[in-house]
């Protein structure tokens, strides 16, 4: 028994080393580090809550896991030891050894993926929404044009579309394949995706996926907000620029990498941080907010508006013109200006001498850019029009005036215009049977393509 206790001692001190090497170094996978006493910390959690393994819980939690290991090991060594003698303590480390291989195997299994997406054709669709848990339901988050087809991101992957036809779709994970985007990187015949699960942006050629590394914003990291929020990329037909963290880079293709631009300084005196950028002609204008919590502000409350800046021998405030505050919710550029869509659904022009407010034709709830550098902008219940010089109805709107609260997504090539709507999640006026509150969505999540004078809607399982 005692020969027994040393080997056994050993190799749980060998053990918990491996997790404490493994758990010391980031780049290392931490499902791997936590699997050799995940029934110690199982136990811990079991007994501090589930939010809270305290050092007693996780102690008490140790003993238990050396207890369980130590029958197990004990096991073989009593079968075979009138067999074998004293080598029958060699066995005791099969209990480990199939912990750390099993952890091995487990590890790999659910790795994220660090390659090129997956394509699955169409009929893998419903399997794959069905699979959705109830507080998720399928939804889109972007729409982009790109060599002639129409890509859609989505909480399962990026859907491809070919005229009006589901091609497929691309899952950039083997589960949690969720998708942020798409963008259009005119100047290098790219398009960009985030791999929400990763973290990792991802740009097409329309042959190949390439994975870039997401740049560190120079404060050093994301905040909670920053990954919520979600980056912001803009493109033109002179450069792509992304926003993240309150940092802005330009990618450089040559180079394959991103590269950092100046922004303005952040005020020690009052709230100001950079939340995207239009760049108009030769100049690079920086959207700051001014507001700490700006979703907590109610209709009619007053607040610090948003402002556009720009850098020339200092960093200056641009005009504007009709004293209108704004919180700007999505925004656009053309060659000559940008358009900001703002949180009331006004619509404004920048340039780099003054910010307008456009007189339109209703709330806005999406805009894009389009090819020949005009403006496309979704009104609410009134259609889809077109902005140059003025407003040109384009599209009567697919959706009835009676649908719920949702997000808003718009892409135009050519004649050619998607819209997609993504449902929100609002409050239930109907209490759970527990007196819990629940959360419904009362608009549909729907994906429209305008061609050939009418939309046409896209059946998506």
């Amino acid at each position: 028994m005692k020969a027994f206790v040393w080997w056994f001692a050993a190799f749980l001190i060998l053990e918990l080393s491996l997790y404490g090497l493994s758990a010391a170094f980031p780049s290392s996978d931490q499902s791997l580090a936590f699997f050799p006493i995940f029934p110690a910390i199982f136990v811990a959690m079991a007994i501090g809550g589930v939010h809270s393994a305290g050092l007693i819980s996780f102690a008490v939690g140790i003993v238990v896991t050396a207890v369980v290991y130590a029958l197990v090991a004990w096991a073989p060594v009593r079968l075979f030891k009138r067999k074998i003698g004293g080598r029958a303590y060699w066995l005791v480390p099969i209990p480990f050894v199939i912990v750390v291989l099993l952890g091995f195997l487990l590890s790999y299994a659910n790795a994220p993926n660090t390659g090129p997406p997956t394509f699955l054709r169409s009929g893998n669709l419903a399997g794959l929404i069905k699979a959705l848990p109830d507080y998720a339901p399928f939804g889109y988050d972007g729409l982009s044009f790109y060599k002639g087809k129409l890509y859609a991101s989505t909480n399962v992957g990026l859907v491809e579309i070919d005229g009006e036809h589901v091609n497929g779709i691309y899952r950039f994970q083997r589960s949690d394949s969720v998708v942020s985007g798409p963008w259009l990187d005119i100047p290098d015949q790219l398009l960009w995706t985030l791999d929400v699960h990763a973290n990792e942006l991802v740009n097409f050629d329309g042959t190949v996926w390439h994975r870039v590394k997401f740049p560190q914003p120079q404060k050093g990291y994301l905040t909670r907000g920053d990954v919520l929020q979600g980056p912001r990329p803009i493109g033109n037909a002179k450069g792509f620029w992304l926003e993240a963290g309150g940092s802005v880079w330009r990618w450089n293709a040559a180079m394959s990498k991103w590269m950092v631009e100046e922004r303005p300084p952040n005020s020690p005196a009052s709230v100001s941080e950079v939340i995207g950028v239009l760049p108009i002609g030769e100049k690079l204008l920086f959207i700051e907010r001014h507001e700490l919590l700006p979703f907590l502000i109610k209709p009619g409350e007053n607040f610090a508006s948003d402002t556009v800046d720009y850098g020339k021998g200092g960093w200056h405030t641009i005009q504007n013109d009709a004293g209108f505050k704004f919180l700007a919710e999505e925004w656009a550029v053309t060659d000559d200006a940008g358009y900001i869509c703002s949180r009331d659904g006004v619509v404004l022009k920048v340039t780099s001498e003054k910010v307008t407010k456009l007189d339109a034709p209703g709330s806005c709830e999406a805009l894009a850019s389009t090819l020949s550098n005009s403006l496309l902008v979704s009104f609410r219940d009134q259609g889809i029009y077109e902005y140059k010089q003025n407003w040109e109805l384009r599209a009567a709107q697919p959706y009835s005036s009676a649908v719920g609260d949702y997000w808003a997504y718009l892409s135009a090539d050519g004649p050619r215009i998607a819209l997609a709507l993504h449902g929100k999640s609002v409050m239930s006026e109907e209490p759970s049977d527990s007196g819990a509150i629940r959360f419904t969505r009362k608009a549909p999540s729907r994906l429209w393509v305008y061609q050939a004078s009418e939309f046409h809607s896209i059946p998506i399982p």
